[in-house]
């Protein structure tokens, strides 16, 4: 379950992003903007949230590549799913590949630092 927290945080933050292009992009009053933008900030609350907890379980460069493929997988789904953005070969062959190379990072073995001079000889 150690993945969980930075992979709902990649989403958090890609829910985040679509929240704030629907103010940019609706006509809708202003109260129903004031509602999306707290709904902005809260999924961006709950984002650095989730990093945080993340950040506490994994090695940075690990919490940090799982959000990253989350949030680009959430990302692609969302502007499909309400913005009608297409999803070309090129758009899968990205998160594919992102996914891809966050899989190297997360399944590589981490190597401890190497010990300098200094403190081999004591």
């Amino acid at each position: 379950m150690q993945w969980l927290n930075p992979a709902a945080a990649g989403c958090l933050g890609a829910s985040g992003g679509a929240l704030l292009r629907l103010v940019s992009t609706s006509s809708s009053s202003s109260i129903s903007a004031g509602f999306l933008l707290v709904g902005y900030a809260l999924s961006q609350a709950l984002m650095w949230t989730f990093h945080n907890r993340a950040l506490g379980e994994l090695s940075l460069l690990r919490a940090t590549s799982v959000t990253l493929a989350s949030n680009a997988c959430a990302s692609a789904c969302l502007g499909a799913a309400l913005f009608q953005e297409p999803v070309t070969r090129k758009t899968v062959a990205g998160v594919g590949l992102l996914l891809g190379g966050s899989l190297l990072i997360v399944r590589g073995r981490e190597s401890a630092p190497k010990k300098n001079k200094k403190e081999k000889q004591r």
